[in-house]
């Protein structure tokens, strides 16, 4: 038996948008009640309701929803990041959240599972996205996109049929995505600590962070000299400011904080390119083979990348990305990159960022990371040992990955099929 679906029908029959606050809600505006940003709101589902504020506060220019109702993300990217969820559960059954989202309330022809689920369908979304307005980062779904996009709704005992379905195998598929994610966090995490032990000879972290003198471990000397970063570097230098005027379309590379990738490397999938200006100024900031980088501002201070021995390429820093070089003949450009990468000098760039009344790190500062320094030759064999592991974590990293993406398109087309009849499932039953 296939799904009772009616004729084409315009979803403002089955749902409403943004419904008025009520009287009661309004009369108690000095009792605190939930708070939604759009951080809270999960991707495919879920919500944070920890937060709380003031109702008073909330009653004029933020959205009211309950117990009940669906709230869906409606500027760009959150939109396309599927931000989407059922409200239940909310101390005292009502709410208040970000402007950027519709409040959806369901008529009584409606199962609001049903209407979750087909608001995450592609047929819904791809309306959505096409009558967006606006420009730039601020595009919106129009309220008008939602109440008139037109569908074939099923009986209601269908909707909760495909709802129930789509409820089990969801959570089915979600339960494997989180395996997955717990299976990367692991990865990412034994990859550090193996580089920490690595640098620091085995030995504690605080060897590193308090100068401690090494110890004997396993009748094996560490006796390793702990040194400030700047016994190993030649030259340190950042990006020349105002460059951003001179992007374009051609032209050497303009590396950019973005561009340091969280595994040591020069992440290029997103490039810009600079007209170089006239004044030499700017070739102090050029990139060559074996130099170390280290975001120095914004949200990804701290990281660092290794430019290859291989880089040939015409390429330049911006003011966010500190140019280490490295002194050779004391350090290898790779043991070095990985002691600042690895949790002592992550911890030590850390304390130093928040040491100031300043937000990000001074080049000063980036010298006065302490490294355990060994020979040279040991320097290069830990710093192969580690890139080996390293980049056999990494591939397990990227396969966990791509099954997580697999998986969420998966749910996105039985989501898409269940909704729009395409899948029958009206008879599959526990």
């Amino acid at each position: 038996m296939t799904a009772g679906y009616e004729t084409p029908t315009r979803l403002r029959f089955a749902l409403s948008v943004d419904p008025p606050v009520p009287a009661r809600v309004k009369d108690s505006r000095g009792e605190c009640c939930p708070f939604i940003p759009m951080e809270a709101i999960g991707e495919g589902g879920g919500l944070d309701a920890s937060r709380r504020r003031r109702v008073g506060d909330l009653l004029s220019g933020y959205t009211y929803f309950e117990d009940g109702d669906i709230v869906l993300a409606k500027v760009t990217p959150c939109f396309e990041n599927r931000k989407v969820a059922l409200v239940a559960g909310l101390e005292g059954g009502f709410g208040f959240g970000t402007t950027e989202v519709f409040t959806i309330r369901p008529r009584p022809a409606a199962e609001r599972r049903y209407l979750f689920y087909l608001l995450l369908s592609h047929d819904f979304r791809a309306d959505a996205v096409s009558s967006m307005t606006g420009a730039g980062g601020l595009r919106r779904v129009p309220e008008e996109c939602v109440l008139n996009h037109k569908t074939r709704l099923p009986t209601l005992p269908d909707q909760l049929a495909i709802a129930d379905f789509l409820d089990r195998e969801t959570a089915e598929i979600d339960a494997f995505i989180a395996d997955q994610e717990r299976l990367i966090e692991l990865l990412l995490e034994r990859r550090v600590a193996e580089a920490s032990h690595a640098v620091t000879g085995g030995e504690d972290a605080s060897i590193i962070l308090h100068g401690s003198s090494a110890s004997t471990s396993g009748g094996v000397p560490k006796r390793w000299p702990v040194v400030s970063a700047r016994r190993a570097i030649t030259y340190l230098t950042s990006g020349s400011r105002g460059w951003a005027s001179f992007l374009s379309d051609g032209g050497p590379l303009f590396v950019q904080s973005g561009n340091l990738g969280r595994s040591l490397n020069v992440d290029l999938s997103r490039q810009e390119r600079v007209a170089l200006p006239d004044d030499a100024e700017g070739l102090r900031t050029r990139i060559l083979p074996g130099d170390v980088l280290v975001c120095i501002t914004g949200a990804l201070t701290g990281n660092v990348a290794l430019v290859d021995d291989r880089w040939s390429e015409e390429a330049y820093v911006n003011q966010h990305v500190a140019l280490v070089r490295v002194s050779r003949d004391v350090a290898d450009p790779q043991y070095l990159a990985l002691s600042l990468w690895a949790r002592p000098g992550q911890e030590q760039l850390k304390m130093s960022e928040y040491g100031g009344t300043k937000q990000g790190l001074g080049l000063s500062e980036i010298k006065e990371v302490r490294i355990a320094l060994p020979p040279l030759d040991e320097q290069r064999s830990i710093a192969v040992r580690l890139t080996e592991l390293i980049a056999d974590i990494d591939t397990t990293v990227a396969d966990a990955q791509r099954a997580i993406d697999l998986s969420k398109e998966r749910r996105a087309a039985l989501i898409s099929a269940a909704v729009t009849g395409q899948l029958d499932v009206t008879n599959v039953r526990c």
